[in-house]
């Protein structure tokens, strides 16, 4: 059995699902996933995978915790201090802590006899061979309706809609994530509008902006781009709407967000351009292994 702790924002929770997702299939084991951290959780909108997308989300019980991870590792916080101190005497060989922020090639080797999976396995690589499956398993599981859904249209009738997003929030209003994430500047987002016309040989004519920051936006980057729709009505627990909107355009400019990556990523078309900034983290962390190599850095 393969079981994935759940955690985090709607994109660092599509990470988490898609490994465990393709590990499972890949070694033919029952999945199942561990969502008690979200009890003291406070950021963020909460588990959203199973109201998001139509997809199955079957919990791991108390049973198949023991036997995954021990008896002394089935309180939530008991893992995470494993996770964090790696202490052998409590973790057992199924305990499969993230190592680093790298993709790890010997995460498959070391779940042949069932994980428990802690981390939040922000790589492509993990899952890329079973792209058709996850991208079936985040099917929307609501229509699209209202306002949405007259953007919707408005972005297919263009020919080049390019989704472009933001991510302030928590990356200048929370010390501990301004020492992790450094805010994308205007000039990223100007140059990767240059960068996607000279690829594609066409000016941008429509520009949808997608961001936790809308006057940030409107301030900054509306004075340089024209054509540019900011879409500023999907807050908090319908944020995610956003998300499916991004995934509709046909290139992307995204922010060192696992949200606008998911945007991205979910589209699929050939032909995409899709623009990433050249440094995710602000710290040392690596990110080598985190954008796709068929998108661009800049």
């Amino acid at each position: 059995m393969i079981i994935a702790n759940l955690i985090g924002g709607l994109g660092n929770q599509m990470f988490q699902y898609a490994t465990s997702r393709a590990l499972a299939r890949d070694l033919d084991q029952a999945l199942r996933f561990s969502a008690d951290g979200f009890r003291s959780y406070s950021l963020h909108q909460g588990l959203q995978l199973a109201s998001v997308f139509a997809l199955d989300l079957p919990l791991a019980s108390r049973a198949d915790l023991q036997r995954t991870v021990g008896r002394l590792l089935a309180p939530n916080l008991m893992r995470r201090l494993a996770a964090r101190v790696g202490w052998p005497g409590l973790a057992s060989s199924r305990f499969v802590a993230e190592p680093s922020p790298r993709w790890w090639p010997e995460l498959r080797q070391r779940c042949l006899r069932g994980a428990y999976l802690h981390g939040y396995w922000h790589s492509e690589h993990y899952f890329a061979h079973q792209a058709e499956a996850i991208r079936a398993d985040f099917r929307w599981r609501e229509p699209l309706q209202g306002r949405n859904a007259d953007l919707a249209r408005q972005i297919l009738d263009a020919p080049r809609a390019i989704s472009l997003h933001v991510r302030r929030g928590d990356y200048v209003a929370n010390a501990k994530n301004q020492s992790i994430y450094a805010s994308c500047p205007p000039s990223y987002y100007v140059a990767a509008l240059e960068r996607i016309a000279q690829r594609t040989g066409l000016p941008a004519t429509a520009v949808f902006a997608f961001s936790d920051d809308p006057g940030w936006v409107m301030q900054e980057l509306a004075p340089h781009i024209p054509g540019l729709v900011l879409v500023d009505h999907n807050r908090a627990a319908a944020s995610w709407q956003d998300m499916r909107l991004m995934s509709l355009c046909r290139h992307h400019i995204i922010a060192n967000s696992s949200f606008s990556w998911w945007g991205a990523w979910l589209d699929g078309r050939a032909g995409a351009e899709v623009i990433a900034p050249a440094h995710w983290y602000a710290n040392s962390f690596d990110d080598s292994d985190l954008v796709p190599s068929g998108w661009h850095r800049l």
